[in-house]
């Protein structure tokens, strides 16, 4: 798999007696870096003036003259992390720390020009007599334009990674089809849909049949129509011959006799059997039934262990 190429421009500072701050940054090259990180990092007690960190702050400006700097984030021991502007494409972390480091860190996704300038790293604790001390530092990142190998080293790059994941959908494709044929069996169309009847018997929970049903981008079947009820019944009778019921979509289970379609929530149309439904034993799933001449009846919407149940998925194609 292809990843892009990613820069990190990185704010590092290890204190000593003679250097608080040491920075480090990259350059990012235009519509190449797909991630540049900002990090301020401050190693506990490595300050002697500083007995106590309050807050890590990280500020930025667009021009490295007169720089004009704005927060971008902060962390303190008292309000944790805080972001100053609205970025979708800006990640934010960092915490305060007694023992260890102390750390606050940016990432900008796919940076671009805006992103580059100077970044200020700021730190801001208090000596053993309670007085404030601060220290900080900048860095200047610049953006560099791509040379053309480097681009068509890119393209090579996302021309692999195209057909590597061409192959793999090739793949999954084929094995998707297999499977489904492996459990199904498929209608022909009627109306921009298509009908998946289970090939054999096996048990029954309503939830197990919609996600059958969802992985070829279907639903249990929902008879909306006479020519549909015909077509479905027709097939069911051509292909289903060895169960004793089928069940469908519908669905009183919500409000006792109200029967709506399970995915579609309209009513269910009338295509019952004479005297059905009749809620014996709360039966508040629809099913094609074998001994009512393959028209509708209700019955339990769960089997356990089943040899007689199929179930019918309705796929828009």
């Amino acid at each position: 798999m292809y990843l892009a190429k990613n820069y990190y421009f990185i704010l590092l500072f290890y204190v000593t007696e003679s250097s608080a701050l040491k920075i480090e940054a990259n350059n990012i090259t235009l519509g190449l870096t797909r991630s540049l990180d900002v990090s301020c990092i401050l190693k506990n007690e490595s300050v002697p003036s500083m007995s106590r960190l309050y807050s890590l702050s990280l500020l930025h400006s667009k021009t490295s003259q007169e720089p004009k700097f704005q927060e971008i984030a902060s962390v303190n021991t008292i309000d944790g992390l805080i972001e100053y502007i609205d970025e979708k494409s800006l990640d934010t972390s960092g915490q305060i720390n007694s023992n260890g480091f102390s750390y606050l860190n940016l990432t900008f996704r796919n940076p671009t020009k805006n992103n580059t300038g100077v970044f200020k790293c700021e730190a801001h604790g208090f000596n053993s007599r309670g007085r404030p001390v601060d220290i900080s530092s900048t860095a200047l990142v610049q953006a560099e334009s791509p040379d053309i190998n480097e681009v068509i080293t890119e393209i090579k790059k996302l021309r692999n990674s195209y057909e590597s994941l061409k192959g793999e959908l090739g793949l999954f494709h084929s094995q998707h089809e297999a499977a489904k044929n492996e459990f199904f069996i498929e209608s022909s169309e009627l109306n921009g849909k298509k009908y998946l009847l289970t090939k054999m018997a096996t048990f029954y929970f309503t939830s197990f049949a919609q996600a059958m049903c969802s992985l070829y981008e279907g639903y249990l079947a929902e008879i909306d129509s006479l020519a549909e009820f015909e077509f479905v019944r027709n097939f069911i009778i051509s292909n289903g011959s060895h169960f004793s019921n089928v069940m469908t979509g519908g669905t009183d289970e919500e409000a006792e006799g109200i029967w709506i379609n399970r995915h579609s929530k309209t009513p269910v149309a009338s295509f019952w059997s004479p005297g059905e439904p009749n809620n014996l034993g709360n039966e508040d799933c629809q099913q094609f039934n074998k001994l009512q001449n393959w028209y509708m009846n209700d019955a339990p919407c769960s089997f356990s262990n089943s040899v007689e149940i199929g179930f019918v998925c309705e796929i828009p194609v």
